[in-house]
């Protein structure tokens, strides 16, 4: 079983994501949930990353959008969202980095990247 775990800063991230955009965190939240259960049952990370909400980013970080997800109601447009995750197999755990939409991708990603650098320097 996978473990999610929320990274440093990813509490306060979400909280003020969420207060301006909750569909769109609901959305992201939403394939988080089915990319987990996918991991969990299948023990395999290539496989969850299939998933046609799953977007692949430098240095093994994942990204969930919003894709598929049920929305609030229907015809709704919702604002292009990422969360970010990065997995780490040797002890199952699913780190959750950073959520974010296109305006912020950039500093998410330079974010993220520094987050999986100490993960990995952790788990070594």
């Amino acid at each position: 079983m996978w473990e999610l775990e929320k990274a440093e800063g990813f509490e306060n991230c979400f909280k003020k994501f969420s207060k301006k955009h909750g569909a769109e965190a609901m959305a992201v939240m939403a394939n988080l949930e089915t990319f987990h259960c996918v991991l969990s049952e299948t023990n395999n990370v290539q496989g969850a990353k299939l998933l046609n909400f799953v977007r692949k980013e430098p240095d093994g970080i994942i990204a969930l959008d919003s894709r598929g997800a049920p929305k609030e109601k229907k015809g709704t447009k919702l604002k292009a969202t990422r969360l970010y995750v990065y997995a780490i197999e040797v002890n199952s755990t699913l780190y959750l980095l950073r959520i974010g939409d296109k305006d912020s991708q950039a500093q998410d990603l330079k974010t993220c990247k520094k987050m999986v650098k100490k993960l990995r320097g952790a788990c070594e």
